[in-house]
């Protein structure tokens, strides 16, 4: 449990990462309209999530899809 524990905290900040990025390019649109930010920005957040969320995956499959260790005497 302290795994999942760990594990599912670090996704989390994640998400409130994207949540704070995603509201903070919301609000740059909406006071410089004349000047927005880059959709390019954006772009780079939700890459980077999918990355993120892509090694999450493969490491928490690899945690628990390997075969449990044989202890002797059991």
């Amino acid at each position: 449990m302290a795994f999942l524990n760990a594990y599912f905290a670090w996704f989390a900040c994640a998400i409130l990462s994207i949540i704070i990025l995603t509201f903070d390019y919301a609000i740059q649109s909406n006071l410089h309209p004349e000047n927005p930010p880059s959709p390019a920005r954006m772009a780079y957040v939700l890459v980077g999530f999918l990355l993120f969320t892509l090694v999450w995956v493969v490491r928490m499959l690899a945690k628990f899809l390997r075969p449990p260790d044989a202890t002797p005497g059991s």
